[in-house]
């Protein structure tokens, strides 16, 4: 059935989603936001009010907050919450723009929180498995794994696993170079734009320097999602990395591939 017919467009942990505008809010957060020119203005702003993404340790704070807010505190959040489109648009938003819980249900109070937790474990699933899938391969780099994982390795390096693939299929004469070889030469370009990733995301939060800081957040997403998270050689490491159009492919291409990372309970508890 192509994505455009699927009839339901609420999301369980397991099933699978539809096409639609990754823009989409409730329409009580559209109001609200409407009605007050600073969050408007803010909106407009690839960065809302601290001109910089959130770093790893923020969003685990972020994260951390929202299930503490969870109709079910002590159980964390289960597979199988409902959620929609627009609560992955408002989790990764927020995450973008380095905004707080707080200051997120504010500018959306339509937003439920264990929906937003669901809709962001959702995802954070998806960039799992596509994660661990490329390490297989980088761990086993033969034709055979290749086409085992490819699928899922996709969903987090699309170009690169195109790269793979049409080594498959083009035999171009003169060429020596493997797949074991062009996996591992793939690789260390991966690990190169982390390490240099890591780097910029050590200045988001250095107050001595906040013109550095915000010059580093340009860096890695770029005005026009042209920063080096953007790059086809960058294995997003969190949710919070993901710009928008890699989102957006992700979760389409999901539809018609099976994960084979188990949806687990979130092990966090609030004490």
């Amino acid at each position: 059935m192509p994505l455009a017919a699927r009839p339901n467009p609420t999301f369980t942990g397991i099933s699978q989603p539809r096409r639609r505008h990754l823009g989409s809010v409730p329409r009580s957060a559209r109001g609200s936001v409407a009605s007050n020119e600073a969050q408007t203005k803010e909106t407009l702003s690839p960065w809302g009010g601290r001109e910089r993404p959130a770093t790893a340790a923020e969003e685990v704070v972020f994260i951390d907050r929202l299930r503490q807010m969870t109709a079910r505190p002590s159980q964390g959040c289960k597979t199988g919450d409902l959620f929609h489109r627009y609560d992955i648009t408002a989790v990764v938003t927020a995450l973008r723009n380095g905004v707080t819980v707080g200051e997120m249900f504010r500018s959306a109070p339509g937003l439920r929180p264990e929906s937003v937790a669901a809709a962001y474990d959702h995802v954070e699933r998806i960039r799992r498995a596509g994660v661990d899938a490329w390490r297989s391969l980088v761990a086993d780099p033969t034709p055979a794994t290749l086409l085992e994982v490819g699928e899922h390795a996709a969903l987090v390096l699309p170009a690169v696993i195109s790269r793979l693939r049409s080594m498959l299929v083009h035999h171009h004469p003169g060429t020596t170079v493997s797949i074991e070889d062009a996996v591992a030469a793939i690789n260390a370009e991966i690990l190169a734009t982390s390490d240099r990733a890591l780097e910029l995301e050590y200045m988001l939060t250095d107050s001595a320097d906040p013109a550095g800081a915000t010059e580093a957040g340009a860096l890695l997403v770029g005005d026009l999602h042209d920063g080096l998270w953007s790059l086809g050689s960058f294995l997003p490491p969190r949710v919070g990395t993901l710009v928008s159009p890699r989102l957006r492919e992700m979760l389409d291409d999901y539809a018609d591939v099976e994960l084979f990372a188990v949806a687990t309970k979130s092990r966090q508890a609030v004490a």
